[in-house]
């Protein structure tokens, strides 16, 4: 409970010190690394762990991770503030 009290009060404080413009661009550069980041972990576990039950399997499983991966951080290099 104290942790998120902290977390509100910093988020708070940042709101109204930082212009909305550089809010938005924080926020689509967090959302974009977050999807990079979880095709990167899916790319990992599946070569670390090839054993592991999966509910679900798709065809032409590598090419797709990558291509998501590397067009997620190439879409967040243009967005930085600058």
């Amino acid at each position: 409970m104290l942790n998120t009290l902290i977390v509100a009060a910093f988020i708070s404080v940042l709101a109204g010190l930082v212009p909305l413009g550089q809010l938005a661009e924080a926020t689509s550069i967090g959302t974009l690394f977050a999807f990079a980041i979880v095709n990167v972990g899916v790319l990992v576990l599946r070569y670390r762990s090839p054993e592991l039950p999966r509910s679900f399997r798709t065809p032409l499983f590598f090419p797709p991770r990558r291509c998501s991966a590397r067009s997620c951080a190439s879409w967040s290099w243009p967005v930085s503030p600058g």
